[in-house]
C-alpha cells in the first residue's frame, strides 16, 4: 500500500482534481480503504485546493517541506 506521500507526489505530478473514486481507480485501490484525500486536506504538510461539496474533487497544489 502507498502512503500519502507517495500518492501526493502522484497526484503533484500529473495535475489533475481527483475524487476518492478516481483516485482508488488510478491507485488499483478500492475508494473505501483509501483516505489519502480527507488527509491531504487536513495536513499542514500538503497543499490543496477542493470544488467543496458534493461531488468535492481535490488537486495537489505543492508538498510544504520543511514545517518548523
Amino acid at each position: 500500500m502507498a502512503s500519502t506521500k507517495t500518492v501526493t507526489k502522484l497526484m503533484l505530478e500529473k495535475g489533475e482534481f481527483y475524487k476518492t473514486q478516481s483516485l482508488g481507480k488510478a491507485l488499483l485501490i478500492s475508494e473505501y480503504k483509501s483516505a489519502f484525500l480527507y488527509n491531504m486536506r487536513t495536513s499542514n504538510k500538503y497543499k490543496t485546493v477542493d470544488t467543496g461539496v458534493p461531488n468535492r474533487t481535490v488537486k495537489v497544489v505543492s508538498i510544504v517541506e520543511n514545517l518548523a
